[in-house]
């Protein structure tokens, strides 16, 4: 799925393109600055936009008004530990990152990719095969998510070894 954002982000071609990364809190009592923070970031590419690309033409009226947007789709109770959003005229994407970002609001001819690109490897598949005395179990993980693989050749059940 990293992977499909990833390509989204490169392929896109209509410009104006605005990256706003920023750094977001778990905890409850933390999360009502993230909003006022995003809040900022808006104003901030808007004035950016405003400033390279005028309000008029260039899709830059409809990127500043798909920014407005944002904060009315966002759930700020479940935030990871940053988040993403790429916007263009005719694309809208918000990514949630489980690794701590630095903030970045950039508004040009193509995406701010770095971070998504570290996020499509942060979240490769990767397997552990855990052995003891009684049983073997293979588990698949992408990030921090862990899932136990039960098929003919592992089960859940004991085995004894060596008969």
């Amino acid at each position: 799925m990293e992977t499909i954002i990833l390509n989204e982000l490169q392929e896109n071609k209509k410009t104006p393109c605005v990256s706003i990364i920023i750094s977001t809190h778990k905890k409850s009592n933390e999360r009502t600055v993230d909003k006022l923070q995003l809040n900022k970031a808006i104003e901030k590419a808007t004035e950016l936009i405003t400033f390279k690309y005028g309000t008029n033409g260039n899709g830059a009226g409809q990127v500043i008004e798909n920014l407005k947007s944002i904060t009315k789709q966002l759930d700020f109770v479940h935030n990871d530990i940053g988040l993403g959003f790429f916007v263009s005229p005719d694309f809208t994407k918000m990514v949630k990152f489980p690794f701590p970002v630095e903030e970045k609001i950039i508004v040009g001819e193509s995406f701010e990719i770095r971070d998504a690109l570290y996020l499509s490897e942060y979240l490769m598949d990767y397997y552990i095969l855990s052995i003891n005395e009684k049983e073997a179990k293979l588990l698949k993980g992408s990030g921090e998510t862990l899932k136990e693989i039960k098929d003919e050749n592992f089960r859940s059940e004991e085995r004894r070894v060596g008969k």
